[in-house]
């Protein structure tokens, strides 16, 4: 055997070795995915390594050389895949055909055959490495250099032979133990890059959980067998105020378990049987409670001997707190379920009621032959359930104002007697009374008050007035029912100070702030007259006036409620009294469009109108009264707010713009005072809401008609 050939044969299985680099680092340390430039890249340097080994050759006889060519091809074709392996077997062909010789069309045969069996294994046998795959190596390689052997029939007849023998022994103790070891240490480069990103992934993933750690507020502790504290971390002194010098070595129960608790933790520390999950409390410096999630582990040395206690420890306070919280919300939402149930069947009685007698005595009206005492009789009933009515929806719009902060007092010259006269005459006078003859109804008003003045809001005073009395008669059988006034001065501040006693049921003193709630009654989970809100309205009338209502009550004997208004008496001008007496209508040969897109309300008004010489038409929506606009200009519109097509507000905005020279009146059901300022601004020239009565419609019609253009 020629031995040179033996030492440039081991040059090239050197230079194969370094072949192996580039798959560590130029192939598998890729982050951003094998694209084919880099391909392409990695097929030119591994041509160009091939080459390097064409170069170092073995000369077996003239015009035949040899070299590692054909271990690195199939191993090039195992590892790298078909693109870089065909283009370094493309470049090393060339380079070969430019040699020449003898051998040349062996060689060629060699470079394309050991190229395409590694390729072709890695494609059919792609988990060749998960078993075995030193044998799969060792068949790779003797299938490589056998069909190398066969590939000697390419050379001239009489060098067959001689050649074949020439390279056998080579080919088995070089060039297939070559493939063995360059495979299996690309394999060994594989496995490490694994073994380098997990061990990165796991050096990164501990400095996560450090971090973690850090930055989560977990507390961590650690005591001995005997309950001192061994350790504990920065955050659980940060909450429990302690330095580190205050705690280490102390008995953890003895600091911070509280006193009802530290007899069982110390029992379960002495006896070692600790939960590994439980929740308990601890006690910061300055007696603050923290309530705990803590998780346990014991501790154990070489031998197995329990040493201590590991915790660490979650700080539920909040969500305790909100647990609590959510618990109370429940309750209270279960609660006002009840409450609500209630207060719908109530309030279907409440209102059901009146309109029974308004629709069943408006029936029997119908009645031709009724005599015309009867008549007035279902009359004055069918008007006292629709004042009942209008009353009840009336409380329901307060105490929505009330709580949407939209509730607006409006202050003037207020005469006290006046007030005080006009809530009395309408109680005595009222049915109630008139059929109980065994409840006594009266009014203090002290001379010295009698020509009193002062500025507030009078309609809402008597409001809260009304609504007492009306309280003290729904629960008085007997007795006296009183309502009283007198001045008091309180912080330098002078109040008016009204109170209504009755001689009712009385009311314990633990519901005195419930019946001031909304919806809520002393007896709110049965059926109870009345809809539980005029308590709560008087409160928020009385807090918007500037003053306060409370009450004294024994159960059994009776309840006085009072509440005071501070007053303001440094004016000059003196209030103008109400009549009372029936309006004429003062306006005849006038032209009015009614803006009204419900049919009755315009009947309504039409037959409040009729026979007063007025020239009237209807508009059902905003559109028609735009049309009509258009051909007349009428003396007055009666304009409701809420109609189909244009709204009141567009129609009033249009009015003004086309410079229509006519005068509005707004009439809606929205009745608050904030609406009337509203449609004020929007330039109408007064504003009435629904309910309309005839003698404001008409005291209404002769002032704004009155007036000059």
């Amino acid at each position: 055997m020629n031995w040179n050939i033996v030492i440039s044969l081991l040059q090239n299985v050197a230079i194969l070795l370094s072949f192996a680099l580039l798959y560590d680092y130029f192939w598998l340390n890729t982050e951003r995915g094998l694209t084919i430039s880099r391909k392409i890249l990695v097929g030119v340097i591994i041509g160009g390594i091939t080459l390097i080994l064409m170069l170092t050759p073995g000369i077996l006889v003239p015009g035949i050389v040899f070299d590692t060519r054909s271990v690195i091809l199939s191993i090039s074709g195992l590892f790298f895949g078909h693109i870089p392996t065909i283009i370094a077997m493309v470049m090393a062909a060339i380079y070969r055909i430019i040699l020449g010789g003898d051998g040349m069309y062996m060689g060629v045969a060699v470079i394309f055959t050991a190229g395409l069996i590694g390729i072709l294994w890695r494609y059919f046998r792609p988990k060749w490495r998960e078993k075995h795959f030193i044998r799969e190596l060792l068949v790779l390689g003797v299938l490589v250099h056998v069909v190398m052997l066969i590939c000697t029939l390419l050379l001239p007849a009489e060098r067959m032979l001689s050649t074949a023998k020439s390279i056998a022994i080579p080919l088995i103790l070089i060039y297939i133990p070559g493939n063995i070891l360059l495979g299996w240490f690309m394999i060994r480069q594989e496995v490490n890059r694994k073994n380098r990103k997990v061990n990165e992934k796991l050096v990164a993933s501990e400095r996560k959980f450090t971090e973690m750690l850090t930055n989560v507020q977990l507390l961590s502790v650690i005591v001995d067998v005997s309950g001192n504290v061994v350790f504990c971390n920065e955050y659980l002194l940060d909450i429990t105020g302690y330095r580190y010098y205050e705690v280490a070595g102390k008995n953890w129960a003895e600091m911070f378990v509280p006193k009802e608790k530290r007899a069982e933790i110390r029992r379960t520390i002495n006896n070692l049987k600790v939960s590994s999950h439980f929740e308990g409390e601890i006690i910061s410096k300055d007696s603050k409670h923290f309530s705990i999630s803590w998780s346990n582990v014991l501790l154990r040395d070489e031998s197995g001997a329990i040493t201590g206690i590991a915790s660490i420890g979650e700080n539920i306070t909040d969500r305790k707190i909100a647990e609590e919280n959510l618990l109370f919300a429940k309750e209270k939402a279960e609660n006002s379920d009840k409450l609500k149930s209630v207060f719908l069947s109530n309030m279907s009685h409440e209102i059901r009621t009146p309109l029974n007698s308004i629709v069943g005595f408006s029936e029997l009206l119908a009645d031709s032959k009724l005599a015309s005492n009867v008549r007035t009789e279902y009359y004055e009933i069918i008007r006292n359930s629709a004042n009942k009515l209008t009353q009840i929806i009336n409380d329901i719009l307060d105490i929505s104002k009330l709580e949407t902060k939209q509730f607006k007092i409006y202050k003037s010259v207020c005469s006290l007697s006046e007030i005080m006269n006009q809530t009395f005459e309408s109680f005595k006078n009222s049915e109630y009374f008139n059929k109980n003859k065994n409840i006594e109804f009266s009014m203090d008003l002290p001379d010295h008050l009698k020509d009193f003045e002062f500025e507030s809001d009078a309609h809402r005073i008597q409001q809260v007035l009304d609504n007492l009395i009306t309280n003290a008669i729904k629960y008085t059988e007997k007795g006296r029912i009183e309502f009283s006034v007198t001045t008091n001065l309180e912080n330098g501040i002078q109040f008016l100070e009204f109170s209504v006693t009755d001689t009712g049921i009385g009311i314990a003193e633990d519901m005195y702030a419930l019946i001031f709630e909304r919806f809520r009654q002393v007896e709110e989970y049965t059926y109870h007259h009345g809809a539980g809100i005029g308590l709560s309205i008087c409160k928020g009338i009385v807090e918007l006036l500037g003053g306060k209502i409370w009450l004294d009550s024994t159960p059994g004997i009776g309840s006085k409620f009072s509440f005071s208004v501070p007053y303001y008496n440094d004016f000059e001008r003196k209030k103008t009294k109400k009549s009372t007496e029936p309006v004429s209508l003062n306006i005849i040969n006038k032209h009015v469009i009614i803006a009204e897109d419900d049919r009755n309300s315009f009947f309504y008004l039409n037959a409040l109108l009729k026979g007063h010489n007025l020239n009237i038409k209807h508009a059902e929506n905003g559109d028609v009264l735009m049309d009509l606009l258009e051909n007349e200009t009428p003396d007055l519109i009666l304009l409701d707010l809420n109609m189909p097509g244009k709204s009141g507000y567009e129609c009033l905005n249009e009015i003004k713009r086309r410079g229509i020279n006519t005068k509005v009146i707004v009439q809606t059901a929205y009745a608050g005072n904030d609406e009337r300022d509203r449609c004020l601004n929007y330039g109408c020239n007064d504003f009435i809401s629904k309910p309309i009565g005839k003698n404001e419609l008409y005291s209404v019609l002769n002032r704004v008609l009155a007036e000059n253009v």
